[in-house]
């Protein structure tokens, strides 16, 4: 991962180890679609993530409307 984007996210609380989401206390690697994170300088990729699926943000906001019951 690029320094710069390492260090945009730190700031932000982010690390590089934070590449998933949680769905009802599991951590779940994203299985959607490729987002790819380039400089608006030069148009360089900085990076590159999986996001997660549809099926994966329902199951995750099913979690939290049942925990919040």
């Amino acid at each position: 991962m690029d320094s710069r984007l390492q260090s945009a996210l730190k700031t932000l609380g982010v690390n590089e180890s934070v590449k998933a989401l949680a769905v009802g206390g599991d951590w779940q690697v994203g299985q959607g679609s490729s987002l790819t994170v380039r400089s608006p300088v030069d148009g360089e990729q900085l990076a590159e993530f999986k996001m997660a699926s549809a099926e994966q943000v329902h199951a995750a906001i099913e979690a939290a409307n049942k925990a919040f019951r």
